[in-house]
C-alpha cells in the first residue's frame, strides 16, 4: 500500500499501530506481575516498552583473558564455571563462590546471596561472565552477571532504567519478544528526506539497532530516529491546537503607526535592534483577523517592559483598552511607575487595580473600564474577578506567566472578544521547552541588552565568610550604591537553617549598617506599605532593603549596585538570576554576593558556580533545565503533563517540530488526509494526551 505524500501517516501502519498499542501482557513471558512492574516504568503498552532505550551499553567487543584480570578491571570474561560453593564473608554473611576458568587460568566469583547454581547453570557450562575485579584481596570478580553463550555473541548488552523486582535479563527477554514479532508495516513517521539527511535507518530497523546495535554509531543513530518518532504526535498537537487559537476572529490593527511613532518619540531612550524587531513581530501579529498568542522572552534587563508598552499603544491607538496582568502586586506596581508616564506623555491613562485599591477608586476604575474607554488597566489577578469587564479590550499582557495557570489567562482573555494575547517571561527559556510546553506560541526573543548595561561581578563566600560578605555589602553602600540583602524567609524557622528577612533587618541595623536607613520588604506586608518602601528605595532614601524574593522581577532601582542572596544555597538557579539581575541596571559597576550556609549540597554547588560562569541568562537557562529538569521552569501542573524526552534534548525536538511542520503542509495539500493526521497524533507512543 502507499502512503502517498503523508510519510507514515496511515499511523505506523495499521497493523504495527495495533501491535504497538497492545498491552504488555501481550508479550509472551509478561504476565499480571510482569505488568506491574512495567506499569511502575510508566510502560503500559508494547510500543512503550520498545520505546524505553537503553541508558547504557555494556562493550563485550573484548574478551578479557583470565590472566589479564587487575584490580578494579571491569569487562567481559570468557570460561567454564565450576560447581558453586559456599562462603562465608565477614560478619558472617552468606555468599555463594564459583570459579572461572579459561585457557589462562582462574579466577574466584562471588555472589552476595541471590546466585542460584544448580537450577540454572551445568557444572563447567562455557559462560559468558560480566564483572568487576575486586581492588583488595586475592583476584575475584563480584557478584558478576552470568550469561549462557547462544551463538555469536552481541557486542553491546542494553542496560535499561529498572524496579525494583525487575532484573536486566527479564526486561531484555521481553523486548526480544516483542520485537521477534514485530509486524513488516511499521513505518514511522519522520519524513524519507529527513530521515536521509540524519542518515537515520527506518523504524522497525532502529527498533532493533537500539537494542541489539552492533556499534555505538549505529546504536545512536537508531535512538535518535526512535526519540523523534516518540516526539512526532506530541508536536503534531502543538500545531493543531496553534491552528484552532487561530480559529477564532478578531479585529485587525492596521496602521496606527503616527501613534506608535509619537510613543516611541516620546521615550527617554530608542529602542534597540531587539526591541525593535520584536515590536514589529508583535505588530504583524496584531494586524491579522485572527488573535495573536505570542511569548516575549528575554533576559533580566533587556526592556521586555516598553516592548509590551508599545504594542499596548497599538491598540490604544486604534481606540481599543488593553490590560496588563502581573502576579504580585510588587510587579504591578512597578509596572504602573514606568508606563503610566509614558502613557501620559502621548495622552493615555493608565490605572492601577490591585487587591489594595481603595474601594472609591476600584469603583471609578471598573466604570470606566465597562465603559469602554480607551485606557490601559494595570493589575493582578484582581483583573480577572467577578465584576471586572472591559467594554473593548483587544490586548492582553501577561507578565511572568508561568506563576500563572492556563485557566486564569484564559479568564483575563475572555473580558474582551478573541483579543490578541501577549506573554512575557523574564526567565530565559531553553529551545525545547519553547517547541513544547509553549510551542503553541510565536515566539519573539530579546537576546540583546541595552546599551550601557555591565556584566554583574558575582561571588561566591561559605558560611565561614559570611562577616566579610557583610563588610563588602557595608563598603559598597558607603561608597553611594544602593543595596539589596536578600533572605530565603520572612522569619527564622525551627525547622530550616536559615536567615529570616525580619532577623537579619534587626541584625543589620544595629550592626554594620546602623549608620544608614534599612528598610524591609517581604510579601506578607499589606500593599500599602509594601508601596511606601518600595518607593522610598527607588527614589534613594533607603539604602539597603532587605527582602525576600519579592524583589525577583520587576523592581527597578536604578540606584542599587549590591546584592548580597543569603542562604544562597536555597534558591534556585534562574531565581539567583533574576535576583542578580536587580543591579547594575543604570549602567554601573554592580556586585552580586552569593552567601551559602554550612556543607551545601553539590547540586548547590553546580548552581553557584554556573552563575559564576556567566551572566547570560539563555545559557543558564540550558544548565537550570539539565540541572533540575523542566519543573522549575514549567511549574508543577504543567510540568507534570510533559515527558521529560520532550525538554531535554534541544537537538532533537527542533527535529521533531520540522517532521511535525512538513506533515502538517502535506496535509493542508491533501485534505483527504486529516484522518491520518488524527491517527498518528493518536499514536503517542509517550502517553501525553492521557496525561494532559
Amino acid at each position: 500500500m502507499d502512503d502517498g505524500c503523508l510519510p507514515g501517516s496511515r499511523g505506523l501502519g495499521s497493523e504495527g499501530r495495533s501491535y504497538l498499542a497492545q498491552s504488555v501482557t501481550a508479550i509472551k513471558g509478561v504476565g499480571p506481575k510482569g505488568e506491574e512492574l512495567l506499569s511502575s516504568l510508566g510502560i503500559a503498552t508494547v510500543g512503550q516498552l520498545l520505546f524505553h532505550l537503553p541508558m547504557r551499553y555494556l562493550d563485550r567487543s573484548t574478551i578479557i583473558p583470565v590472566a589479564s584480570a587487575r584490580p578494579g578491571v571491569e569487562g567481559l570474561f570468557k570460561g567454564r564455571l565450576s560447581s558453586a560453593t559456599i562462603h562465608l564473608g565477614r560478619g558472617r554473611r552468606r555468599m555463594r563462590g564459583s570459579l572461572l576458568t579459561d585457557d589462562t587460568g582462574s579466577i574466584r566469583c562471588l555472589w552476595f546471596g541471590g546466585f542460584v547454581w544448580g537450577k540454572n547453570w551445568l557444572d563447567d557450562e562455557e559462560v559468558l561472565v560480566w564483572g568487576k575485579v575486586a581492588t583488595k584481596g586475592a583476584p575475584t570478580i563480584m557478584h558478576p552477571q552470568v550469561e549462557r553463550i547462544r551463538g555469536e555473541i552481541e557486542p553491546l548488552l542494553p542496560v535499561y532504567h529498572l524496579t525494583a523486582g525487575l532484573s536486566q535479563g527479564r526486561i531484555r527477554a521481553w523486548i526480544r519478544a516483542a520485537l521477534s514479532v514485530l509486524p513488516g508495516d511499521v513505518r514511522g513517521a519522520v519524513p524519507d528526506d529527513i530521515a536521509a539527511k540524519h542518515r537515520w535507518p527506518d523504524l522497525r530497523k532502529a527498533l532493533h539497532g537500539v537494542h541489539y546495535p552492533s556499534t555505538y554509531g549505529s546504536a545512536r543513530l537508531s535512538a535518535d530516529r526512535i526519540r523523534v518518532e516518540a516526539l512526532i504526535p506530541y508536536q503534531l498537537l502543538v500545531l493543531k491546537r496553534r491552528e484552532e487559537l487561530r480559529e477564532s476572529s478578531s479585529q485587525p490593527m492596521r496602521g496606527g503607526v503616527p501613534a506608535l511613532r509619537s510613543f516611541l518619540h516620546a521615550l527617554p531612550f530608542s529602542l534597540t535592534a531587539a526591541q525593535s524587531h520584536a515590536l514589529g513581530e508583535i505588530r504583524g501579529d496584531m494586524a491579522n483577523p485572527y488573535p495573536m498568542h505570542r511569548l516575549l522572552q528575554g533576559d533580566v534587563g533587556s526592556g521586555k517592559t516598553v516592548v509590551a508598552a508599545g504594542a499596548m499603544m497599538v491598540s490604544l491607538g486604534h481606540g481599543h483598552q488593553a490590560a496588563l496582568m502581573a502576579p504580585t502586586e510588587v510587579l504591578a506596581e512597578q509596572h504602573y511607575r514606568v508606563i503610566a508616564p509614558w502613557m501620559r506623555a502621548v495622552g493615555h491613562e493608565a490605572r492601577l487595580l490591585t487587591g489594595s485599591t481603595r474601594k472609591s477608586e476600584r469603583k471609578e476604575i471598573l466604570s470606566a473600564a465597562a465603559s469602554g474607554e480607551p485606557n490601559l488597566v494595570i493589575g493582578t489577578q484582581a483583573l480577572i474577578q467577578e465584576g471586572v469587564a472591559f467594554g473593548d479590550l483587544a490586548l492582553v499582557v501577561v507578565d511572568e506567566q508561568h506563576r500563572f495557570g492556563l485557566a486564569q489567562r484564559a479568564q483575563l482573555a475572555g473580558k474582551g472578544l478573541a483579543p490578541h494575547v501577549l506573554i512575557m517571561t523574564a526567565t530565559p527559556i531553553p529551545r525545547s521547552l519553547a517547541l513544547t510546553a509553549y510551542g503553541h506560541l510565536d515566539l519573539s526573543v530579546l537576546d540583546e541588552m541595552p546599551p550601557g548595561r555591565k556584566p554583574v561581578h558575582t561571588i561566591w563566600l561559605e558560611a565561614e565568610d559570611r562577616k566579610r560578605a557583610l563588610s563588602m555589602l557595608c563598603r559598597a553602600i558607603d561608597e553611594g550604591h544602593q543595596g539589596y540583602v536578600v533572605a530565603p524567609l520572612v522569619s527564622e524557622s525551627d525547622q530550616l537553617e536559615a536567615t529570616g528577612a525580619t532577623e537579619l533587618c534587626q541584625e543589620l541595623s544595629a550592626g554594620v549598617l546602623s549608620h544608614v536607613d534599612v528598610g524591609l520588604l517581604h510579601g506578607r506586608m499589606n500593599g500599602v506599605d509594601k508601596e511606601r518602601i518600595l518607593y522610598d528605595f527607588t527614589a534613594g532614601k533607603i539604602k539597603a532593603l532587605v527582602c525576600t524574593t519579592v524583589i525577583e522581577v520587576g523592581v527597578d532601582a536604578l540606584g542599587a549596585g549590591v546584592v548580597l542572596i543569603d542562604g544562597a544555597e536555597r534558591f534556585g538557579l534562574a531565581q539567583l538570576h533574576q535576583l542578580r539581575g536587580r543591579v547594575g541596571r543604570a549602567g554601573q559597576e554592580a556586585l552580586c554576593i552569593l552567601v551559602t550556609g554550612k556543607n551545601p549540597t553539590e547540586d548547590a554547588e553546580r548552581r553557584m558556580e554556573a552563575l559564576l560562569g556567566t551572566n547570560d541568562g539563555f545559557i543558564l537557562a540550558d544548565r537550570d533545565l539539565e540541572l533540575r529538569g523542566p519543573g522549575e521552569l514549567l511549574g508543577p501542573r504543567q510540568h507534570g503533563r510533559i515527558p521529560g524526552l520532550l525538554l531535554t534534548d534541544p537537538r532533537l525536538v527542533v527535529v521533531a517540530r520540522r517532521c511535525a511542520d512538513q506533515i502538517m503542509e502535506d496535509c493542508r495539500d491533501d485534505p483527504t488526509r486529516a484522518t491520518d493526521l488524527e491517527a498518528l497524533v493518536a499514536t503517542d507512543l509517550l502517553g501525553v494526551l492521557e496525561a494532559g
